[in-house]
């Protein structure tokens, strides 16, 4: 993931708020939390988890290393008004260290941690997995199965031959959790997102960006889009100035109405996706 980046963490932002992600995650989560006061969110991008469980009464200490994604969740924050309940800290899980208040405290027995799609760039999972339990009482993991997943990242992939970061984290979280000797239990969780746009040229550019290709792919893409998803055509009927009508009066703009045939184009992405739940004992 690139998300220092600042027009991948834009692209981001956009598309998953757009695509109204992360829904019905959220009360999953939540479901999972009931009974904790405190949060650790790790990799929190731009805020779609910790704002929501705000919302519901958490209190949110976020982590997330990209200054990127920290500049979105700020600004979102001073829109939402939740700066006394969430605090955002600008580092990697690894190298986070937890208030005094919080190290002062019993505060563990009364927090949950979070770990939402955000483990892919952790190198040692055993390490982080061990952080974790030691800083809250009970831990959820949410990850991609790309293998089980339809969507159209994974369809043009797919055609184009690329594998996603996301592609062996399952069975490496899994062995980490077998060597700790930890009791979890694993979750499989279906949820489904639209992906709508209007311009198939910008939707190339997009994932020209997101897949790191040259322009020299933008057709090609722009192929696989049209094989994948579906048109929906409407008709616009706007009024249009027939000037070199006849019957019009010289010194009279004379309107008719048009038919312009617009539309979008989308893709129902179905995401198959794992939830791993370990609690402290």
């Amino acid at each position: 993931m690139r998300f220092s980046n600042e027009q991948f963490a834009r692209d981001y932002e956009i598309r998953m708020t757009k695509e109204g992600y992360p829904g019905s995650l959220v009360d999953i989560v939540d479901r999972e939390f009931r009974g904790y006061s405190t949060v650790i969110d790790i990799g929190a991008g731009s805020g779609h988890f910790a704002i929501p469980l705000a919302i519901r009464g958490y209190r949110i200490m976020a982590i997330e290393p990209s200054e990127a994604m920290v500049k979105i969740f700020q600004k979102k924050l001073h829109t939402c008004g939740f700066q006394n309940t969430i605090s955002i800290s600008q580092c990697r899980w690894e190298d986070w260290t937890p208030p005094d208040f919080f190290s002062a405290t019993n505060e563990k027995f009364k927090t949950a941690t979070l770990c939402a799609y955000s483990i892919y760039g952790i190198k040692n999972l055993t390490s982080a997995i061990t952080k974790m339990l030691q800083h809250s009482w009970k831990v959820v993991i949410l990850m991609g199965n790309d293998e089980a997943s339809t969507t159209l990242s994974g369809v043009l992939r797919k055609s184009l031959s690329l594998v996603s970061c996301a592609h062996d984290i399952i069975p490496r979280l899994i062995a980490s959790l077998e060597n700790l000797t930890r009791n979890y239990t694993v979750h499989d969780i279906t949820i489904t997102r639209r992906t709508t746009f209007t311009d198939l040229d910008a939707e190339a550019e997009y994932y020209l960006r997101h897949f790191r290709l040259s322009h020299q792919y933008k057709s090609h893409i722009q192929h696989l889009l049209l094989q994948a998803c579906t048109q929906v055509l409407r008709d616009e009927k706007k009024p249009h100035i027939a000037y070199d009508n006849p019957s019009c009066h010289p010194n009279v703009k004379c309107f008719e109405e048009t038919t312009d045939r617009k539309g979008y184009y989308f893709f129902d992405n179905i995401y198959r996706d794992v939830m791993v739940v370990i609690v402290n004992e």
